[in-house]
């Protein structure tokens, strides 16, 4: 445990796990002060008071996938499917402490006619908000940024679906979502949060690109991604670490040390 950004460590007790839960795919979403803890884990999300002592459920994607079916097809004349997103990132917490997580809905009569269910849970007493977005929208990666505001990269299909829009977009906390960047056909990827910082991978003519702004969306930059270039964001001081596909033991009388470029963005 680090409460200083990783500078000094201190060990913990073993932690007792939730039941049924293996340990792949575990992350903890929110820290609260004290001993209170939020952890996703295998589509549901547990808290702890106690550090890890005992475990209570908070919510279930199976669950809320079931229930909110029912009360879809109650709702409409539509036959809906409602699923999980079975995505690596199923939870996510705002700025109001709320759980939020999103579900896939599909006609059974149509199954190209695609939807999503965005949900927020309070954590404190339960309570549920539910919103349905229109049709042919697929979300593609969804972050957090250090202050907990939600962003994602939706595609959109058109009404002909002759060809998927892609544009990055902020989620309110009532759910309703407000476009950031549009890109129209160019394809993006993976996204990146920091401090008034985003970084979007990027597709055009068969080129991929990093595309990065560092003063809130209000100018984009782009440069050429490397093949195979994995990179990774200091999310709280906007640096941009880029490494190679492959790494090799460097030769010892020239230099020690993994290869790789620091860019600074702010």
């Amino acid at each position: 445990m680090t409460g200083n950004g990783g500078h000094d460590w201190q060990w913990l007790k073993l932690w007792q796990l939730p039941k049924r839960e293996r340990i792949s795919g575990m992350e903890f979403i929110k820290f609260y002060s004290g001993s209170h803890y939020l952890l996703s884990w295998g589509g549901r999300v547990y808290q702890t008071q106690d550090l890890g002592k005992s475990w209570s459920q908070v919510a279930d994607s199976w669950e809320l996938a079931s229930k909110y079916q029912v009360i879809l097809n109650n709702r409409t004349s539509q036959n809906y499917e409602v699923s999980p997103n079975y995505e690596r990132r199923q939870w996510l917490v705002n700025q109001q402490d709320q759980i939020i997580t999103w579900l896939r809905v599909t006609d059974k009569e149509d199954s190209s006619l695609k939807r999503i269910l965005f949900i927020s849970i309070n954590i404190l007493n339960g309570q549920e908000n539910q919103t349905l977005w229109d049709g042919g929208m697929t979300i593609m990666d969804i972050q957090p940024s250090p202050d907990r505001e939600i962003y994602f990269v939706m595609i959109e299909d058109t009404r002909q679906n002759t060809r998927s829009l892609y544009s990055l977009n902020r989620l309110n906390n009532n759910l309703i979502y407000d476009p950031i960047l549009e890109t129209g056909t160019e394809r993006l990827g993976k996204l990146y949060v920091g401090e008034r910082t985003f970084i979007l991978e990027r597709n055009q003519r068969d080129r991929e690109y990093i595309t990065f702004s560092s003063n809130n969306s209000i100018k984009w930059q782009s440069m050429e991604k490397l093949s195979g270039e994995n990179i990774i964001l200091d999310a709280r001081h906007n640096r941009l670490f880029r490494f190679p596909e492959t790494y090799q033991i460097p030769d010892q009388k020239k230099s020690a040390g993994l290869n790789y470029q620091v860019v600074d963005l702010k």
